[in-house]
């Protein structure tokens, strides 16, 4: 249960390239105990989840997530009737970039994800037509920027590169 008469503010920040992940139940007096939550830094942030049970002591469920690093948790209880309260989980998570692969003629590429962190490392491999060996891996991100790729034919058709803070495209030529 939770105190009486509770008026409290919480923000909860993630580090840089994460976001917060809410998912839990709520059980509170109605229309005189209340939850909301923000997505943002201060109560005048959008209000992503928020109230009283539908009836005293009844339990609602909480997912909601962050648009970018941080959420403000408000919570108010009067001086009466206190229930089983907030059973709340936040995750930290990192946010992912897409990766698409383009297609090419005489053969195909695969990723080994369709979404990945920054900096983390997205694994290439590929198939093509007999004959025909990969010329290049480009591999772009949203700016256009060329991004190092490791690896190639003779490492056995296998290459990777290093996730940059955007999405990328990869487009291969054989």
């Amino acid at each position: 249960a939770y105190a009486s008469n509770s008026n409290d503010t919480l923000t909860l920040n993630a580090p840089t390239g994460f976001y917060l992940v809410v998912s839990g139940s709520v059980s509170l007096e109605t229309k005189y105990d209340s939850l909301y939550i923000y997505d943002g830094e201060n109560t005048s942030a959008t209000k992503l989840f928020g109230g009283s049970s539908a009836t005293n002591g009844s339990t609602y469920a909480i997912n909601t997530t962050s648009s970018g690093k941080s959420l403000t948790f408000r919570f108010k209880s009067d001086g009466s009737t206190n229930y089983s309260g907030l059973n709340l989980k936040v995750s930290v998570e990192p946010i992912t970039y897409g990766i698409i692969v383009a297609d090419a003629a005489y053969g195909r590429v695969e990723s080994d994800k369709v979404k990945a962190a920054k900096d983390s490392i997205v694994n290439l491999s590929w198939v093509y037509t007999t004959g025909y060996l990969i010329k290049d891996i480009d591999v772009r991100d949203a700016s256009n920027n060329k991004i190092a790729v490791n690896g190639g034919w003779y490492l056995g058709a296998k290459a990777n590169f290093k996730m940059p803070g955007s999405s990328v495209t990869v487009t291969p030529t054989f």
